[in-house]
C-alpha cells in the first residue's frame, strides 16, 4: 500500500551480495510513483573481482527497471581512498548501460530531488507549510528572561548580545522612504533588508576603495595591471582574495578559484 512508504526516502540494497530474487519492473514502477529513490553505492565495485561481478549484476538488474529514472549514486566510502570523482562515476554508468546524462543526473539533479523530497515529507504540509526546527539554546536563553522566543525583548537581547552586532555599523542601511518612495511616517525609519541572496547592503569600506581604485586607474592606466600602489594589482588580486575566501569553504588556497578579475 502506498501508506507503507510514507516514512521511506531511499531504498538502499546490498549492491554486493546475492539477492536471491529478481527486481521487477512492477515494483520499480510503484517505488518511482511514490518519489523514492533506488540507491546504486558504488563501494562493492572497488573490492574483489567476485563482490564487484555480483554488483555489475545488481547495479545493471536496477537500470533496466527503473530505465535509469530514480536511481541515485552514493559512494558507500569508510575512507577517503573509497572515493571516486564524478566523472569517474559518470563513466562507471556506461558499463551498467546507463547513458552520460541520466548518470550525472544520479549524481546532481536526482539526489538533490531526494533531499528535497525527505525534507518536504519531514517538515512541511502537502509541501506548502514548513515547520521550524528552534535552537535548543535559544529556548533555554528564553526560559531564563521568561519570555518566549517570540517576544520582541528576547529578540532585542538577542541582537544586543550579538558578537557580530558591532558590523551592523559597517553598512550603508537604506531608509524606507529611499527604498519604496513612500513619504509617510515611516520614511525616515531604517527599512529592515532581507536580501543577502541577490544584492546585500553596501560596505561603507567599498566606496573608498572603488575610489581608491578609480584614482589608480586615472593615474597608472594599463599599468595598474601590473603595479598597484596599494598592493592590489589587477592581475594577480585573485590570488589575495583566494587566501581570504578558502577557510570559507574549509579548502587549501589552492583548491579555490577566483574567476573574472578583468571584468
Amino acid at each position: 500500500s502506498s501508506g507503507a512508504w510514507e516514512a521511506v526516502d531511499v531504498i538502499s540494497l546490498d549492491m554486493g551480495g546475492r539477492w536471491g530474487y529478481f527486481v521487477k519492473h512492477k515494483i520499480a514502477g510503484q517505488v518511482l510513483a511514490t518519489g523514492l529513490a533506488l540507491e546504486i553505492s558504488y563501494q562493492p565495485a572497488l573490492t574483489d573481482s567476485a563482490t564487484r561481478q555480483q554488483w555489475v549484476s545488481n547495479a545493471a538488474s536496477i537500470v533496466r527497471v527503473t530505465r535509469g529514472r530514480g536511481v541515485i549514486w552514493t559512494s558507500g566510502a569508510r575512507q577517503a581512498f573509497d572515493l571516486r570523482s564524478p566523472y569517474d562515476i559518470s563513466a562507471l554508468g556506461e558499463v551498467l548501460q546507463l547513458n552520460g546524462d541520466l548518470s550525472k543526473r544520479a549524481l546532481s539533479t536526482s539526489s538533490r530531488a531526494t533531499l528535497v523530497h525527505a525534507f518536504t515529507r519531514t517538515n512541511t504540509l502537502r509541501a506548502v507549510i514548513s515547520s521550524v526546527m528552534t535552537s535548543p539554546a535559544a529556548d533555554e536563553a528564553a526560559q531564563a528572561q521568561g519570555v518566549t522566543l517570540d517576544d520582541d525583548h528576547f529578540a532585542q537581547a538577542m541582537d544586543a548580545a550579538d558578537p557580530l552586532g558591532h558590523l551592523r555599523s559597517e553598512f550603508e542601511i537604506p531608509t524606507v522612504g529611499q527604498v519604496t518612495g513612500n513619504t509617510g511616517e515611516q520614511a525616515d525609519a531604517l527599512c529592515t533588508y532581507l536580501c543577502g541572496n541577490s544584492l546585500g547592503l553596501l560596505p561603507k569600506r567599498s566606496r573608498r576603495i572603488l575610489n581608491e581604485e578609480m584614482d589608480e586607474w586615472a593615474t597608472k592606466g594599463v599599468v595598474g595591471h601590473h603595479h598597484h600602489s596599494k598592493g592590489r594589482s589587477w592581475i594577480s588580486y585573485r590570488k589575495l582574495i583566494v587566501e581570504k575566501m578558502a577557510p570559507m569553504f574549509g579548502a587549501a588556497p589552492i583548491e579555490v578559484g577566483v574567476m573574472n578579475s578583468l571584468t
